[in-house]
């Protein structure tokens, strides 16, 4: 439900379930602790499977640049139609 709607979460709740009600850096540390702890200390390679439509591909792209500059995760973005995405999404098939 979007926060404005009155049964839903606040604004401030929905930021604390998300985690972005801390500073960036508090967030960094805790993701870089979950990963050593994940057994990636170094950070990873990885595949994102995206539309092709450009709002979800710069969105896409802004979120794997702060992967990789942060935590070292490198992601290979792959942009699917809709008609492959959405089955395979589905399916659990996100590679």
């Amino acid at each position: 439900m979007p926060p404005y709607v009155p049964t839903a979460l606040s604004w401030k709740e929905v930021e604390r379930v998300l985690g972005i009600d801390k500073p960036m850096e508090a967030r960094i540390k805790e993701a870089k602790r979950l990963m050593r702890e994940a057994g990636y200390p170094d950070g990873f390679k990885a595949e994102m499977i995206s539309r092709t439509s450009v709002v979800y591909l710069k969105a896409a792209e802004f979120m794997i640049e702060g992967w990789r500059k942060n935590l070292n995760i490198q992601t290979a973005l792959k942009p699917m139609d809709n008609a492959v995405l959405f089955p395979r999404r589905d399916a659990g098939n996100l590679t």
